[in-house]
């Protein structure tokens, strides 16, 4: 599924509706290069929704303001993104920004799911109760590396059996980064990420982002060839972190070109 926009669909708001704009169940999808926005489920998944999908590769898709749930007799988890038994999926160099539920903002993952998160923006998914940027619930484990979690009450929320293995990820404006279950969190990165006009729904770096060169020093693997865009990483001495690798640091070298003419010609 790729290079698709995916805008304000709505599954069920009145019941057990799952999968807003996108739901896979039992299969193993690549979902690449999308944007997937104003999309509305009333119970699960207001963005993409995946049940038992494991093998499923999430990557450069831009995952914006989405809602679960609307519904006057449930509770919608995963205003994003809602997956569960899926070991492993994969997401990469994702923005799941300003999404809404009653739990978990951005995602939610449950059922013994295994995940490998690497280079994705998770930001500002607090509009409504569901204030979290990732939920895990039961045993999960999470891998996450060179991520920008930014903007919520609680960056990852864990249950007490779910794993958390963190490295190069900058937490940044949230009133708890990591709360409950078993957590690593290694080279952690501090500083503002600096977007361009989150009001806009941009969530590219500007100069002086405190995720600029913050990546794992190995570079590429684990970060990926290239970012949301499709622009090459690294740009900088290390990759940046987040889903944008920032581009102005490129120097162009004018060309001096000098004529010399003879006196009256």
């Amino acid at each position: 599924i790729s290079c698709n926009r995916i805008l304000s669909n709505t599954a069920c708001t009145s019941d057990y509706g799952i999968g807003g704009g996108v739901g896979l169940w039992k299969c193993a999808a690549t979902v690449r290069r999308n944007e997937i926005r104003h999309n509305t489920a009333g119970r699960n998944g207001g963005g993409i929704y995946l049940h038992d999908s494991g093998g499923t590769i999430l990557a450069e898709n831009l995952i914006i303001s989405n809602t679960a749930s609307r519904s006057p007799t449930v509770s919608g988890t995963g205003g994003g993104l809602y997956a569960e038994y899926c070991d492993p999926i994969t997401l990469t160099n994702n923005v799941v920004a300003q999404n809404h539920a009653n739990d978990a903002g951005g995602l939610y993952i449950s059922g013994g799911s295994v995940a490998e998160l690497t280079n994705n923006t998770f930001a500002d998914n607090n509009v409504g109760p569901g204030r979290e940027g990732i939920w895990m619930s039961d045993a999960v484990t999470l891998t996450l590396t060179n991520n920008i979690i930014v903007g919520h009450t609680v960056g990852i929320m864990g249950s007490s059996r779910g794993v958390v293995d963190a490295a190069y990820t900058l937490f940044y404006g949230n009133d708890e980064d990591l709360l409950y279950g078993t957590v690593t969190n290694t080279h952690a990165v501090i500083g503002e990420p600096m977007f361009v006009d989150p009001t806009d729904w941009d969530y590219h770096l500007r100069w002086g982002s405190a995720a600029m060169d913050a990546g794992d020093p190995v570079g590429v693997p684990p970060a990926p060839p290239i970012d949301m865009d499709g622009d090459v990483r690294p740009v900088g001495p290390r990759v940046d972190i987040g889903a944008d690798e920032y581009l102005g640091r490129r120097v162009y070298l004018p060309i001096m070109l000098r004529q010399l003419r003879a006196p009256g010609l």
